[in-house]
């Protein structure tokens, strides 16, 4: 449900904020049936998937372990991938998406949560750890801070750097990322953030809470 609201809702602003309709969107499901997220929300769609005949993008939105229930579903990503469709996928969906069989050798946002169980099932794709990747046909992002980075791209290339920042302030959101930025995972805690660094850095952390009242100069820390 983050996923979904944070792609629709910058949409939503942007067409406010540029007095235009230059974004428009709805919910399609695999058989048209409504559809009920993990936080136990239930939503309406427009449409099956084998009605979609024709769109600039289709994002797929769904837990890991979402599978296409019938071959009329995958004949109508065929053709919309024939016909110039960009196919998108935020956290869980980039499963269904690498189901379809119609992505190509490129790399694939996988979030972190979910790296290993992908690598297994689909040890021939390229997962990656950034959080956005983008090419020609597809794009991936991690998790809906991901998706909403993806969208505010999309606003940026039809609307402008002006009304991108201002959806972006509307929304309290710090930063605009785009793609080569690795996502950020947890650790257990501190001692294993730490065991992976370099000694000579270690130990320069270690100096700085000892000198608080006397802070010590960079090169005197070096």
């Amino acid at each position: 449900m983050a996923c979904l609201t944070s792609m629709i809702e910058p949409l939503r602003v942007a067409n406010e904020v540029s007095g235009s309709n230059t974004f428009s969107w709805q919910l399609i499901s695999e058989n048209g049936a409504p559809v009920t997220a993990s936080a136990a929300i239930t939503f309406d769609v427009a449409a099956p998937v084998s009605a979609l005949t024709e769109t600039d993008y289709l994002v797929f939105l769904a837990p890991p372990k979402a599978h296409f229930q019938n071959e009329q579903s995958l004949g109508a990503l065929r053709h919309l991938s024939r016909h110039g469709c960009v196919f998108c996928a935020v956290s869980g969906g980039v499963f269904p998406l690498a189901r379809t069989k119609l992505v190509s050798a490129v790399p694939l946002s996988v979030h972190w949560c979910y790296r290993a169980t992908f690598e297994k099932e689909f040890p021939d794709y390229l997962a990656s750890d950034q959080i956005i990747e983008v090419t020609q046909s597809f794009i991936t992002a991690s998790g809906a801070a991901g998706g909403f980075e993806v969208v505010l791209n999309f606003i940026e290339e039809q609307l402008g750097p002006q009304v991108t920042t201002e959806v972006a302030c509307w929304f309290q959101h710090p930063m605009i990322r785009k793609s080569c930025i690795r996502q950020i995972t947890p650790l257990p805690d501190e001692s294993s953030t730490t065991a992976s660094l370099p000694a000579s850095v270690r130990d320069a952390i270690h100096l700085m809470p000892s000198h608080i009242h006397d802070p010590l100069v960079i090169d005197a820390l070096a």
